[in-house]
């Protein structure tokens, strides 16, 4: 990242780098301290084992929390960590002068997002992980599989932005497997020959 001049001139994006890398280090801290984790029974260890910030299983321990109203369960540093997120997110946006209403342009739209949310939280639950769950925290232990997911995650990305850029260029021409094809040409896991789309 500190090759490209524009990362290194944008002062906040190396803040947000340290301060999120500080952010890790500090749940590992905490949890290993003051017995507080997140893990649970998806995760196959004790309740009580460190951890750090993750979002896809604390999440569900979460809803289960409050739809309980806490019987039973203990206040764990994932399901905090959840709330913090909300609760910060909202309390930014306040501050900045940045929250604002968003809705969907239409049904086609949403059944988008309902079927990316519903990828996401098989993929998350799937990979023990999400995106920080896995990529941050998971990748701090130097985990193989964290970097296995870490690289599932990138490719992915990749994958969907190309096939969705794709599908712009060639409205109404371009069919999904078309779209993968050449995406997947463009990042050299297909011979080129096989796309039917001009390279772009």
């Amino acid at each position: 990242a500190f090759r490209s001049p524009d990362f290194r001139d944008r002062t906040n994006n190396v803040a947000a780098g340290l301060g999120i890398g500080a952010l890790i280090l500090f749940g590992w801290w905490v949890t290993g301290y003051f017995g507080v984790g997140q893990a649970g029974p998806l995760i196959g260890v004790g309740p009580d084992a460190p951890g750090s910030y993750a979002f896809t299983a604390p999440l569900a321990y979460a809803l289960r929390y409050v739809g309980l109203s806490g019987a039973g369960y203990d206040l764990t540093f994932g399901i905090a960590a959840v709330g913090g997120l909300v609760l910060g997110s909202f309390l930014w946006g306040w501050v900045s002068g940045s929250i604002r209403w968003e809705v969907f342009r239409d049904g086609r739209d949403f059944g988008i997002h309902l079927l990316g949310a519903s990828l996401m939280g098989f993929g998350g639950v799937l990979a023990l992980g999400c995106t920080f769950g896995q990529g941050i925290t998971g990748a701090a232990t130097l985990g193989l599989g964290s970097f296995l997911t870490l690289g599932a995650i990138v490719l992915g990305a990749a994958v969907t932005m190309k096939v969705l850029f794709y599908r712009m260029v060639y409205p109404g021409q371009a069919s999904l497997l078309q779209a993968l094809v050449a995406a997947l040409a463009d990042l050299r896991l297909l011979p080129r020959r096989l796309r039917s789309l001009d390279p772009v």
